[in-house]
């Protein structure tokens, strides 16, 4: 997963954020960005990770890597299921690739999905989730 934070000409900032196919999963626009920027940029919206370097290039526009927080207080917060052992949960994150806490990070509201369409199934605690490798599992509902 990578983020991206594109600057405008006029100062106004948006975040795109790429999965790891390098495909558009998440825009976010500046809350006071005006209406015709949006509408420009919404215009051009990036597929993918590479278009957006093409579109910042060619409206001189600054863009720059936003470096993922794999932090175990990330993945603590983001799952936000804040029970069971936590320094176990932290171990069992610090074992981890980046590799697999990028996918641990990018499954969590997936997973949340799940849980709301599959009434009555609770969430695992998070050292179950990380131990058992569920961020693997594919959520359907």
């Amino acid at each position: 997963m990578k983020q991206y934070i594109l600057k405008g000409n006029q100062g106004n900032e948006c975040l795109f954020t790429f999965n790891q196919d390098g495909v558009l999963c998440e825009f976010k626009a500046a809350a006071d960005i005006n209406a015709a920027a949006l509408i420009w940029l919404l215009e051009r919206l990036p597929k993918y990770n590479n278009t957006l370097a093409v579109i910042a290039k060619q409206n001189k526009m600054e863009l720059v890597e936003v470096p993922l927080d794999l932090s175990f207080e990330n993945f603590w917060n983001s799952y936000n299921h804040k029970i069971g052992n936590k320094d176990r949960s932290r171990k069992l994150w610090e074992k981890l690739s980046d590799a697999d806490k990028v996918r641990s990070l990018v499954v969590i509201p997936r997973y949340d999905t799940y849980l709301k369409a599959k009434n009555g199934i609770e969430k695992l605690y998070p050292e179950t989730f990380l131990n058992q490798r569920r961020f693997e599992n594919d959520f359907k509902y």
